[in-house]
C-alpha cells in the first residue's frame, strides 16, 4: 500500500521585527511567486509560548529571541507550513534563508530547546503554561 503524501508547502517570507505579537506569533510577507505576496500572521508550529499580558520574564524572552532570529536573518525566512489553526494562522516551522543563519535549526526547536516555550503540537489538553517548568534544570 502506497503511503500517502505529506501536504506541506515551504515558502519563503519576509518579516520586520515589530511585527512580532508574542514568542510563538509574527507576522510575515509570503512570496507566493509570480509577484504575488501574501500577508499573514504565523503560529510557531509546536510551540506555544506564554502570553505577553501574563507580563512573566519568560514571555518577554521567547519573543525577544524571535525578534533576534529574525533580524539575524535580515527578515529573510524560510517557513514549512503545517496548515491553520483555529484561528486561521499558518502553523509553520521557521528557519533563517540560510545566508546569514544556520539552516539546520528552526526557531521553533531553538526556542524549545533554551526552555523559552512549551512543546505543544494542538492533540490533547493544553498543558497550563507554568514558566516554573520552563526552567533548566542544571544538576
Amino acid at each position: 500500500m502506497a503511503k500517502a503524501k505529506e501536504n506541506l508547502f515551504y515558502y519563503k517570507a519576509t518579516a520586520k521585527p515589530e511585527d512580532v505579537y508574542d514568542g510563538d506569533t509574527f507576522r510575515v510577507e509570503l512570496d507566493l511567486g509570480f509577484r504575488i505576496k501574501y500577508v499573514t500572521p504565523v503560529r510557531l508550529y509546536g510551540v506555544n509560548a506564554a502570553e505577553m499580558k501574563d507580563k512573566s520574564d519568560l514571555a518577554k524572552q521567547a519573543k525577544t529571541k524571535l525578534i533576534d532570529f529574525i533580524q539575524k536573518n535580515k527578515g529573510k525566512l524560510i517557513i514549512k507550513s503545517h496548515g491553520l489553526d483555529k484561528y486561521g494562522r499558518f502553523l509553520g516551522e521557521v528557519w533563517g534563508d540560510g545566508e546569514t543563519s544556520d539552516i539546520n535549526a528552526s526557531v521553533n526547536r531553538q526556542l524549545i530547546n533554551e526552555g523559552l516555550v512549551l512543546e505543544y503540537y494542538g492533540i490533547g489538553k493544553k498543558e497550563e503554561f507554568d514558566p516554573s517548568k520552563q526552567l533548566k534544570n542544571d544538576t
